[in-house]
């Protein structure tokens, strides 16, 4: 099983290190210990996350580098998000495709464009790493509402098809 986290390695605004004590957290739990989390991405605090999985001894972390994310979300189940804000994340929309759920904090807007709480991702609320911890947790265990998600993901991605985005626009230059 894996989780990914794909973003720019840059702690003072993506918070991967709130990703990896969160990470450490579902890691204790002992049922849990067949998930893998892989991070892709690349930036300047690469090294430092590095150092702390390593002398936290975070298990069953995976740095994969600047890579094409495409392959990761097919592979992953679940989609970490810890991002302090974002104008509208094409991550978690792309990760949403391949229903790859996501799990992000409740801090920014477009959070709530792409994820319906509890139906098609998670959303925590803000700088809450016990309840994602938790939340991340209950789902990892249970398959069948990761699968409900999961359909529900690729439903949601319906809403962001090249047709429908442009029928948006077209009506919206009708109106002016």
């Amino acid at each position: 099983h894996e989780v990914v986290l794909v973003a720019r390695l840059d702690d003072w605004h993506k918070c991967i290190k709130r990703a990896l004590q969160i990470w450490d957290i579902v890691q204790r739990n002992t049922e849990l210990q067949n998930w893998t989390l892989r991070i892709i991405g690349s930036g300047p605090d690469e090294g430092y996350y590095k150092n702390y999985v390593t002398k936290n001894h975070i298990p069953h972390v995976v740095f994969e580098g600047k890579q094409d994310p495409q392959r990761y979300y097919q592979d992953a189940e679940l989609f970490m998000m810890t991002s302090i804000s974002e104008g509208f994340s094409l991550t978690t929309l792309e990760a949403s495709q391949y229903g790859c759920i996501p799990i992000a904090f409740d801090n920014f807007a477009s959070a709530r464009d792409i994820i319906r709480d509890g139906k098609n991702g998670l959303l925590i609320p803000n700088n809450d790493k016990l309840v994602y911890a938790e939340k991340m947790q209950l789902l990892m265990q249970d398959e069948s509402l990761r699968e409900s998600m999961r359909k529900q993901c690729i439903d949601m991605c319906e809403r962001y098809t090249i047709d429908k985005v442009a029928q948006k626009w077209y009506q919206l230059f009708l109106s002016l």
